[in-house]
């Protein structure tokens, strides 16, 4: 019998380290060939990218901003617009510049169109992210869903919707701006104001439903959609950690009161009402070309078969719905920047002037055309407040600018 010292057993389980080191690089050598030759291009090089470190990757890296994603910036001055890296488990390629965000959004768009199992986002979707507009793969329910969508989030200028999304609007800023001038100069908080004319513009266009000011359901709904916006936003160390999962129990049970509350607003206040009065043949001409009509005479026909469940609809109503909250969140912000710099503001109130005759009438729409120099505003705004919040997932091989992950 052979006895084995302490040192032996130290030297053998280095040895069965080591062996297995060997095997994971050959096997990622044969899995980078394997790519290579799927994509047709034999010495396809991989991204560059920082050194990664076992559980966290290169999770460090994102530490000491004020805005983590903020490091990416840096990044890219040392490694190229095209950056691999591990984000804890998750493999990650990051990408700078114009061109190289237009190919994976345009030009390989169907590569990557994936999007990532972060528990949250199954969280806040009743355990599944597919229900959710946003953060689900691309697939024949998606399809289905964005077609509905089409005529409604992107109606032709002149034509009726479009006419009446510019009266919501018109309608909603009156609203507003009564209000304001009804404080006589006093200290009001804006964001709860442009909150509620954001979202009342949504329900109006979309359900067409409008809420009161002091509507205390309504007022809570809001909230939650905003809770929910502000969380998605800030990104969880648990995406990329799964581990940690159990030390955010209670902000996961949160979010899905959040939800379930919002589900309850709609239920109550929108869909209820309306799919007992169209059971009964008496939808008002106002309604009959809503979203909420062609969500409902989907489920409700009988002669299709359906990828759309009601449940499903529900989902993508309250996903549609609650947009509210990123536009009047993107507005505070652009008011936030445009406060702190008088001459944007004085250029603004030119165009305005000029396109509404010295105020002799309402903005719409349609002026869009003829004040540029907001339309870049806000359009800088977007650019400067925008942050990488759902990332895409490649469902195939592919590249990027001659990279490979």
């Amino acid at each position: 019998m052979i006895q084995l010292s302490i040192v032996s057993y130290a030297l053998l389980s280095a040895l069965a380290v080591l062996v297995a080191a060997l095997a994971v690089d050959v096997y990622r050598r044969r899995r980078m060939q394997a790519k290579q030759a799927l994509i047709g291009h034999e010495e396809l090089p991989a991204a560059p990218g920082p050194r990664s470190w076992p559980l966290i990757g290169s999770l460090h890296l994102l530490g000491g901003y004020e805005v983590p994603y903020a490091a990416f910036t840096d990044l890219a001055k040392k490694y190229g617009p095209i950056i691999s890296m591990n984000l804890g488990s998750q493999k990650c390629l990051v990408v700078n510049g114009l061109n190289n965000i237009k190919d994976v959004l345009v030009t390989k768009g169907a590569h990557f169109d994936g999007r990532p199992n972060f528990a949250r986002f199954h969280q806040l979707f009743c355990g599944d992210k597919e229900n959710s507009l946003a953060f689900c793969d691309w697939s024949d329910l998606q399809k289905v869903r964005r077609e509905m969508l089409r005529a409604h989030t992107f109606p032709p200028t002149f034509s009726s919707r479009f006419s009446q999304l510019d009266i919501f609007v018109a309608d909603e800023m009156r609203d507003l701006t009564s209000r304001l001038d009804a404080t006589n100069g006093a200290f009001t908080p804006i964001k709860p104001e442009l909150m509620h004319a954001c979202a009342n513009i949504f329900t109006a266009y979309f359900c067409s439903k409008r809420f009161d000011r002091h509507d205390a359901a309504f007022n809570r709904t809001i909230d939650n959609f905003d809770s929910i916006f502000y969380e998605v936003n800030q990104g969880c160390a648990a995406d990329f950690l799964p581990w940690l999962l159990p030390f955010h129990s209670k902000q996961m049970a949160q979010m899905k009161n959040w939800s379930h509350e919002i589900r309850e607003f709609m239920e109550n206040f929108i869909i209820n009402d309306r799919l007992a009065r169209r059971r009964q043949g008496l939808v008002a001409q106002d309604e009959s070309t809503d979203y909420v009509e062609a969500l409902l005479e989907h489920v409700e026909d009988q002669q299709t078969e359906k990828l759309l469940t009601f449940d499903s609809a529900l989902f993508a109503l309250e996903d549609i719905v609650g947009g509210h909250s990123a536009v009047a969140n993107l507005l505070v912000k652009a008011l936030g920047f445009v406060a702190s710099r008088p001459e944007v503001q004085e250029r603004v109130k030119i165009e305005a002037d000029l396109a509404t005759g010295n105020g002799a009438r309402p903005l719409t729409l349609q002026d869009r055309v003829t004040m540029p120099y907001t339309d870049a505003v806000i359009l800088e705004a977007i650019r400067m407040i925008s942050s990488p919040i759902v990332p895409h997932v490649s469902n195939q091989d592919s590249s990027i600018a001659g990279k490979m992950r």
